[in-house]
């Protein structure tokens, strides 16, 4: 006998606006677990922008480097910071749009990294390597989150 265990957020109104309400169908310790892996991404994405801005200090400092530089600490904060935004979501469609934002701004920043890295713009490409690395595994993760959310969301139609 195969036991499922599973979990449905759902969006309570109050009066002070649209809170989460998780109902586990499951034990705690799987609870834990979405909160840890909830956790590790946030700490990731935090982390990608730390290293954007360490590839931030190595980039030359001419007109091409500060221009992209510049973009590049913005469109890799925002991912990071979009992604507070979006654990806060009002409901299952606000999430996805949230998300979707987020992954734009993953999209941005990996592209500014191969412009940086193909035109040697860094002074460490070591450190270009690994920050376009994280990048597009941060877009592979967030890429499967909205199909998953979108897949969930038509389920529930």
């Amino acid at each position: 006998m195969e036991n499922k265990q599973a979990f449905v957020i759902r969006f309570q109104k109050t009066d002070s606006g649209i809170r989460n309400i998780l109902d586990f169908g499951c034990d705690i310790s799987v609870i834990l677990v979405l909160i840890s892996m909830r956790r590790e991404l946030q700490n990731r994405l935090i982390q990608f922008a730390g290293l954007c801005i360490h590839v931030k200090r190595s980039i030359a400092k001419n007109y091409e480097g500060e221009h992209l530089a510049k973009q590049l600490i913005r469109s890799s904060t925002n991912a990071a910071l979009n992604y507070g935004e979006a654990q806060g979501a009002e409901s299952q469609k606000d999430f996805i749009h949230k998300q979707s934002i987020l992954l734009k701004e993953l999209r941005e920043s990996y592209i500014n990294l191969i412009i940086i890295d193909q035109n040697q713009l860094c002074q460490d490409q070591s450190l270009t390597a690994r920050a376009i690395d994280e990048c597009n595994q941060l877009i592979s993760i967030f890429v499967t989150s909205i199909r998953t959310a979108k897949r969930n969301l038509e389920s529930k139609k």
